[in-house]
């Protein structure tokens, strides 16, 4: 079986990007409908209120006072999400990386926990929404040192009131380099007591001895001081 063509980070066709005609080209969008979608983000999005999830339901879990607010891309913009999604999930990322991850699922992020041992879970909280615009600019200009004009233009494309759609393709993966430094930090944290980590979008898992409150507390410790809940 044909293995998933993955790639360095270096070798992305987003790596050192310097031209948005380029950039369009690569989205497979004219430069002037790049231009529009910019100009017209507030207005290609549609917004709603969602309740409980059916996954929820089905475990039993109580339902939330509050609803949570979907921004769902419109149809030209989801085009060019899942595009910039396809392109930044060929990127190589960690093991410890289960979601955006092509034959990878909830699943094979489960098995990974599945010993008798202690297992902790930690999640952020409105985890799309407190990745910030800035935050997402900074991986296309630092990590894959696009030209400003095009980091921000990417950063433009993907981002809605601020911050990462929660209705969006691209936000589990973008959501991920975004944050790559923090998740290696809580990496080295769990690794240094022993404890095996996984990662599917902010559902942080620890397995081991060691897996304990206080451990939990040291990587809700960690989050804050990097903006997070």
């Amino acid at each position: 079986m044909v293995e998933p063509r993955t790639y360095q980070l270096q070798q992305s066709p987003l790596y050192r990007l310097t031209s948005k005609k380029r950039l369009a080209l690569l989205l497979g969008i004219s430069a002037s409908e790049l231009k529009l979608l910019c100009d017209l983000q507030d207005h290609n999005f549609k917004r709603w209120e969602l309740g409980q999830r059916e996954r929820d339901k089905l475990i039993g879990l109580p339902a939330k006072a509050k609803k949570r607010s979907i921004q769902q891309p419109k149809t030209a913009l989801h085009a060019v999400h899942k595009r910039i999604a396809l392109l930044l999930g060929r990127i190589e990322k960690p093991a410890f990386v289960y979601s955006a991850t092509k034959r990878r699922s909830y699943v094979d992020n489960a098995i990974q926990h599945q010993r008798d041992e202690p297992c902790v879970k930690v999640d952020v909280k409105d985890f799309y929404r407190h990745v910030k615009f800035g935050r997402v600019r900074r991986f296309f200009l630092e990590n894959l040192q696009c030209a400003d004009d095009v980091a921000h233009v990417l950063a433009t494309l993907c981002c809605v009131d601020g911050a990462l759609a929660t209705g969006s393709a691209v936000s589990p993966v973008l959501s991920y380099f975004a944050c790559a430094s923090m998740f290696a930090e809580i990496e080295d944290f769990a690794q240094r007591r022993r404890l095996v980590f996984t990662l599917y979008v902010d559902d942080m898992v620890f397995s081991g001895a060691a897996a304990n409150r206080a451990f939990a507390d040291g990587v809700r410790h960690l989050l804050k001081g990097k903006g997070f809940v």
